[in-house]
């Protein structure tokens, strides 16, 4: 039966909640509840409502709790997710337990894009909890050392601190680092070869996924004497999944594999380089690098560095960190000789929406701001604000990628009027339809306005492809650098802040100069004939010498 069906869910509900409590019913229910909920057959709604009530009659029942806090956050229903999420870090029975309450907790409340003063609180209650953790070296369930790995990603999104950042991840992934070879066991990796003849990438992002839409370039771009192996974590059969496995000498279908299973499968294929893409954002390619299934192991693009010590290097550009940076991160900080990342482009679809469709007058000064309900600072949110108060004939276009649409309008509203700018110069969008859409979409902005301390990334990537000129402020920490990184390699200097003032600046100038405007629209289209950005070739032979003397 579907519990999505109007009436179906009351009359499940009603016939197990009366059912005494060892009745072979409640039994059958516990028993077909699991079963769905470990499968991706029903829909959402239907998971949700199974849960919920499970919930009901095992209020204690952790795991439960933790797959409708899940459920919640796929359905876009952040608050509901904060609200459980609440009430298993209430009810969390151990220190472990306690610390993935935290995460999610964190997760939910970032997500809606106006959580961010409850976020710094619990990440403070979070930050003693990785205290006592690594002071007291608990034993901990293997979920708990697999997912731990991911509890130290939101503070940059909260400050920019990268010492503090990388003391904590250090600590703590090298905890884990430990409990994980005592879970599954630990042989000792093969001395490098000193040649550079195989590579292997891993990552659960080898599809449309920003990860993906960036890396799908180099890997065709590599020498076709190097054997390069992509070991997938997540298998989704879409298009850009379908062009890199056509771009590799193999590529390894790994979603089902088990994390021993995946080390020695990497094991065998003798690698002499292993890049994690991932970082971070992976627990199960945390787990495996752990292992230390490869000689060399390096993390390169699409996270800061992990802390984890089974990895050697981290792959940035000269720009990406600064020259202090290496006092900070436990890995090697290799630095490459030209950009950070190349592409040859981004498929740009139809455009779905005008400027008239929104209410704005064609001669308008349109800024847009489009990332994550994580990356959304009300500082930086202010600044934003700043900027439109200056600039008359001014709207500010707004997409929360990943956000509650409630939640993102209340804040910037509440930030609108605090700053003295009329509400009705904000437009919030709904998602594209398509990444494609997407970026054809970005034609509707005249600017566009990074966020603080988490910048953009494949995001400005797109920005600066369509010719739109950019307003961002760099930072010390790796995530507050990529949009000044790209800027530079374009050939573009303006608007480029140190500070906040300078951000407001930049965009106010920007908005009230036009010629400034197409000037640098113009140069952003030449720069795709000139700029390293845009030659993953080039990028590709830099990468192969840096790769080489890795391993040597």
């Amino acid at each position: 039966m579907d519990f999505a069906l109007e009436g179906v869910s009351e009359l499940i509900q009603t016939t197990v909640e009366t059912a005494p409590p060892r009745s072979p019913l409640l039994r059958q229910f516990f028993q077909l509840a699991a079963a769905d909920l470990q499968g991706t057959q029903r829909p959402n709604e239907s998971l949700i409502a199974i849960a919920r009530l499970w919930h009901q009659l095992q209020p204690d029942n952790i795991p439960v709790l933790v797959a409708l806090i899940n459920l919640y956050q796929q359905q876009g229903e952040y608050e509901r997710g904060s609200h459980y999420a609440q009430i298993f870090c209430d009810r969390a029975p151990d220190l472990g337990k306690k610390i993935a309450a935290h995460y999610l907790l964190l997760r939910c409340l970032l997500t809606t894009g106006d959580g961010f003063q409850r976020a710094l609180e619990v990440h403070q209650s979070l930050e003693e909890l990785l205290e006592e953790l690594v002071v007291t070296q608990p034993q901990l369930d293997l979920p708990d050392i697999i997912q731990g790995f991911a509890v130290t990603s939101f503070l940059p999104y909260l400050q920019d601190n990268p010492q503090k950042l990388h003391r904590l991840r250090r600590q703590v992934s090298g905890f884990l680092q430990g409990k994980v070879r005592e879970q599954f066991g630990f042989t000792e990796p093969p001395p490098p070869s000193g040649q550079l003849r195989r590579v292997g990438y891993l990552s659960a992002s080898f599809r449309r996924n920003s990860v993906g839409y960036l890396v799908r370039w180099l890997l065709k771009a590599h020498h076709p004497q190097l054997e390069v192996f992509a070991y997938s974590l997540r298998q989704t059969g879409d298009t850009i999944q379908q062009e890199i496995a056509e771009s590799v000498s193999q590529f390894r279908e790994c979603s089902q594999l088990q994390i021993p299973q995946i080390a020695q499968l990497i094991r065998q294929d003798g690698l002499d380089l292993l890049i994690d893409l991932d970082s971070l954002t992976s627990s199960k390619a945390m787990a495996v690098l752990a292992l230390k299934p490869a000689p060399v192991q390096a993390t390169w693009l699409g996270f800061d560095a992990s802390g984890l010590p089974a990895i050697d290097d981290f792959l940035v550009s000269d720009r990406l960190l600064p020259d202090s940076a290496q006092n900070d991160y436990g890995s090697r900080i290799q630095r490459l000789p030209g950009s950070f990342i190349a592409v040859k482009g981004f498929e740009v679809g139809v455009p779905t929406r005008r400027r008239e469709d929104l209410g704005i007058p064609p001669d308008a000064v349109v800024y847009l701001s489009s990332q994550t309900g994580a990356k959304r600072h009300p500082e930086n949110g202010r600044s934003q604000l700043r900027i439109l108060k200056q600039v008359p004939n001014s709207y500010f276009l707004i997409k929360g990628l990943y956000s509650d649409r409630h939640s993102l309008e209340h804040f910037f509203t509440e930030l609108a009027q605090a700053e003295g700018v009329n509400p009705e110069q904000l437009r919030f969008l709904p998602d594209d339809p398509s990444e494609a859409s997407h970026r054809a979409n970005l034609s509707l902005a005249d600017v566009v306005l990074d966020t603080f301390p988490y910048n953009g990334a494949t995001t400005t990537l797109e920005t600066l492809w369509m010719g739109i000129p950019v307003v961002t402020q760099r930072g010390e920490q790796f995530a507050s650098r990529h949009s000044y990184e790209f800027l530079q390699q374009a050939g573009i200097a303006e608007g480029i802040a140190t500070n906040a003032a300078e951000y407001v600046d930049w965009g106010v100038r920007l908005g009230c100069d036009r010629a400034l405007r197409e000037d640098v629209a113009w140069r952003l289209r030449q720069s795709r004939h000139t700029s390293a950005l845009w030659n993953p070739e080039q990028f590709a032979r830099e990468m192969e010498a840096t790769f080489a003397e890795m391993v040597s």
